[in-house]
């Protein structure tokens, strides 16, 4: 696990990435929401997650992942509207703020150190 992952924060992003993909999936349909769980599980940094399948660096995983969020915020917007996306996009910045620690150690390149 990242040094800067709380297991809060961990359950609050595991949370939203499940939403968010919900959200692709009733929007977009099977392709979408397939291709967002493949490139969650798939690309990880070493020190980020327990399971490492493909290694990415830092800022490659926290690209992933601000992808799948604006997609989902895209998807939102699609099938329920601006105030379901606005709403989502306001849970999704009040978790980014909260994770700084975690996505900025990620877009340093994941050093190793301990805070």
């Amino acid at each position: 696990m990242s040094p800067y992952d709380r297991p809060l924060l961990a359950v609050l992003r595991f949370s939203l990435e499940f939403l968010a993909l919900l959200a692709i999936m009733l929007d977009k349909g099977l392709i979408g929401v397939l291709s967002g769980i493949a490139a969650l599980a798939l690309f990880a940094t070493p020190g980020d997650k327990r399971f490492v399948l493909v290694k990415v660096p830092g800022t490659v995983r926290a690209m992933i992942e601000l992808v799948v969020f604006a997609g989902a915020v895209e998807a939102t917007w699609g099938r329920f509207g601006p105030p379901a996306a606005l709403g989502f996009t306001a849970i999704i910045c009040l978790y980014l703020y909260l994770a700084r620690g975690r996505l900025l150690w990620l877009l340093r390149g994941a050093p190793a150190e301990q805070p």
